[in-house]
């Protein structure tokens, strides 16, 4: 039996490119983001079942959960079955095992924790069943579940923080840092398909900012508030009046640059050294707190 933790990922810097015009992913838009773990995990267990016996995914919220929501997705649909499924057409062979996902990572918050999930039942299967698959190749394989998956796939638990550029494939580890920082976590939903559809709809553009020019802000030696951005973030609140009124309430105590958001939404973060000036708004909108570090 193995238990092992899947951590949470913050993009502290998104840069969202236009669509590409034409081929096998046409529609979708390259990025350049400097993602970093935090502290806040799933906690996973796998355990061999003997052969012919029924592989099965259990997952359920941790009791110290900080948004639990229903677990309504369909199994076939779920991260960590998809990995495991994936992993058995490679083999070419059944994987009997029982896995249990406590969760703690809100779901559809841009904080990659079925991403997550999904990188750490990759890893685990492999080790478990001795499959003997090289890093490269759980790459490989987690790039076909989702763009984030790459890069939680790494030699080290939890993953190093890197500059992740293109579709998810080309990942630039950086030194990891130590920062404390607060999570707002509202309850509305940010779709991912919908903020991307809403930031065409915008006709936004990324960011002036090179490939480089993010490297160098993420190897930076302390972290600036005015440096980090996200090009999805008019789109989502956009998407989500609510997020946009919890936005300008938690600007008007903490000014702009301190407010950032990750990935598509809907999660907040801010790196402010007073975090309960922030507890009366929260609790005002019924968004949910958490004290976190990067890892």
């Amino acid at each position: 039996m193995l238990t092992r933790l899947a951590h949470a990922k913050l993009n502290l810097i998104l840069r969202v490119d236009a669509p590409v015009a034409e081929g096998a992913r046409r529609g979708w838009h390259p990025i350049a983001s400097w993602m970093h773990a935090i502290d806040l995990a799933d906690e996973l267990t796998f355990e061999r079942l003997e052969e012919g016996e029924t592989a099965r995914v259990v997952v359920e919220w941790a009791d110290d959960a900080p948004r639990p929501t229903p677990i309504g997705w369909p199994m076939d649909r779920d991260l960590v079955a998809r990995a495991h499924a994936s992993l058995q057409v490679r083999c070419g062979r059944e994987l009997p095992v029982g896995i249990r996902v406590r969760k703690r990572i809100p779901t559809g918050a841009g904080l990659g924790g079925g991403s997550s999930d999904g990188a750490c039942a990759l890893r685990a299967l492999n080790e478990l069943f001795e499959l003997g698959l090289e890093s490269d190749e759980l790459r490989a394989i987690g790039l076909s579940l989702g763009s984030d998956v790459p890069f939680l796939i790494d030699v080290e638990t939890p993953a190093r923080p890197a500059v992740v550029t293109g579709f998810g494939e080309t990942i630039r580890r950086v030194a990891p840092r130590d920062d404390a920082l607060t999570l707002i976590l509202s309850d509305v939903s940010c779709p991912t398909p919908d903020v991307y559809r809403a930031f065409d709809a915008l006709g936004a553009r990324s960011t002036p900012i090179s490939d480089e020019g993010i490297i160098q802000r993420a190897e930076g030696s302390t972290l600036v508030d005015d440096l980090l951005f996200n090009d999805l973030f008019e789109a989502a609140l956009g998407v989500a009046p609510r997020l946009e009124t919890l936005y300008e309430d938690l600007v008007s105590e903490l000014g702009a640059a301190r407010v950032h958001l990750t990935g598509s939404g809907s999660a907040l973060f801010t790196f402010s050294t007073d975090p309960d000036r922030i507890t009366e708004i929260a609790d005002r909108h019924g968004a949910a707190l958490v004290r976190a570090r990067l890892v």
